[in-house]
């Protein structure tokens, strides 16, 4: 068990267990994994909760971001920092989902990710900026995601999700971090549409190849 997972279990969850739902099973799960393999499960665990519970959603988005931390992976940093601005984004606290995605920003600037990641992030912004009427700021992230789009070569819509799925089929990468690596801003809108395309959740779809 990592350092900073062992901190959260002794210290924190005592005081947390009394304010927020979090499921017992969960974290006994969560306590039988590695550090990547907790950080991909806060994080789909977040997603599950924020239509049910936003504070709960909300301490794994927090959580994640710590454990990333320890980690020590900008592209898992990213992918903490992008989901937590999401649950904000959720509840409008726009200026807080501003800052969480310049800093994802700033850091994919630093490691180079993948094209869609980038155009991702300004689609982020320019989103949140819009949520605030500050029109002109969002058209300058929106403009930057085309341009980065038009520059680098974005991949269509389906062949994105070719992509994907030999991501599932060859990497172990999570869903999460499939989704995201492959330019989609959230993962149950990227699970909506490959099961409308191949008649299969990306989960059953990764689970055909466990074990090979």
């Amino acid at each position: 068990m990592g350092k900073f997972w062992q901190l959260l279990v002794l210290v924190c969850m005592p005081i947390l267990a009394s304010s927020i739902s979090i499921e017992d099973s969960l974290i006994l799960h969560l306590n039988q994994l590695d550090d990547t393999s907790r950080l991909t499960k806060l994080i789909q665990s977040s997603t599950s909760y924020i239509d049910r519970d936003y504070e709960v959603s909300l301490q794994l988005a927090e959580w994640a971001v710590s454990l990333s931390d320890s980690i020590n992976s900008a592209p898992k940093k990213i992918n903490a920092l992008h989901h937590l601005g999401g649950v904000y984004f959720k509840i409008q606290e726009y200026d807080t989902v501003i800052r969480l995605y310049k800093q994802a920003f700033q850091i994919a600037q630093d490691v180079k990710p993948t094209t869609e990641r980038l155009v991702a992030i300004n689609i982020s912004l320019g989103n949140a900026y819009y949520r605030k009427t500050e029109i002109s700021q969002s058209l300058l992230y929106y403009q930057e995601a085309l341009s980065i789009a038009k520059e680098l070569g974005v991949q269509g819509f389906d062949q994105r999700l070719e992509n994907s799925k030999k991501l599932l089929a060859t990497s172990e990468e999570s869903i999460i971090d499939v989704a995201l690596n492959s330019g989609f801003k959230s993962v149950s809108h990227y699970s909506r549409k490959f099961k409308e395309k191949y008649s299969i959740s990306p989960s059953e779809y990764k689970l055909t190849f466990s074990g090979k």
